[in-house]
């Protein structure tokens, strides 16, 4: 399990609980700070050394937001194979990916960061959204010329084009989702299906960014418990 921006263990432990509760064993891991830049191998090389540990028996990840996407390119990144996640069973997405927009890096930076005394969260997070909004416009001409490059400066294109994803894979998200824009996860859902995925969804509707849970716990966890029994 990989947690979201600035989750702790207590925050997961709902989550674990869900498949403990079923006889099921869980690792989480929550990369600790998000960044709008493609990452390197340092949370992947823990995550792959917990997945050595566990090579005789099935793996499912189950990620978080668009740090969980984070963590899931530095495992790819660390293991030097981007076919490694043909060896899971599965993955499940929890309200991502897709790519987010200048504000919502923003306010994610924000949040995964502890508060500081001289400075308001709302200022902290319209200063962030002023370095991803100059990030972009200096980053989108290039990527518009040269396409082919974007999966170095963007996470959404990293594991849409770098990663062979499970074959089995769960999307829980919402169409309310303040932190990111369901359109475009829409499409990668839709892309991984023309891939030959096996591709099962919800759109919980109303519900907020990693929170599906707990506005609707008992819709979440019947969808994830049947997603990793069939497995």
């Amino acid at each position: 399990m990989i947690g979201w921006a600035g989750a702790a263990s207590k925050h997961l432990k709902k989550y674990t609980n869900i498949y403990t509760d079923t006889g099921f064993n869980v690792i989480s891991i929550c990369p600790p700070l998000f960044h709008f830049k493609v990452p390197d191998d340092s949370i992947g090389k823990k995550i792959l050394h917990v997945m050595d540990s566990i090579q005789d028996k099935p793996v499912v990840i189950h990620s978080f937001s668009m740090n969980g996407i984070r963590g899931l390119i530095s495992l790819a990144k660390a293991s030097n194979n981007p076919n490694l996640f043909e060896k899971l069973e599965g993955i499940v997405f929890d309200s991502a990916p897709s790519r987010t927009l200048p504000y919502q890096n923003g306010k994610a930076m924000m949040l995964s960061r502890p508060s500081v005394n001289y400075m308001t969260d709302s200022n902290r997070a319209t200063i962030f959204k002023l370095l991803n909004t100059i990030r972009d416009a200096l980053v989108s001409p290039i990527i518009k010329i040269f396409p082919s490059l974007r999966h170095n400066f963007l996470l959404y294109w990293y594991i849409h084009e770098k990663i062979q994803l499970p074959k089995r894979q769960l999307f829980l998200y919402s169409e309310k989702d303040s932190m990111i824009p369901f359109r475009g996860l829409e499409e990668f859902i839709e892309e991984q299906k023309r891939r030959g995925c096996h591709v099962d969804s919800v759109n919980f509707g109303d519900t907020e960014h990693v929170a599906h849970f707990r506005e609707k716990p008992e819709e979440y966890t019947k969808k994830c418990i049947e997603f990793v029994s069939k497995i």
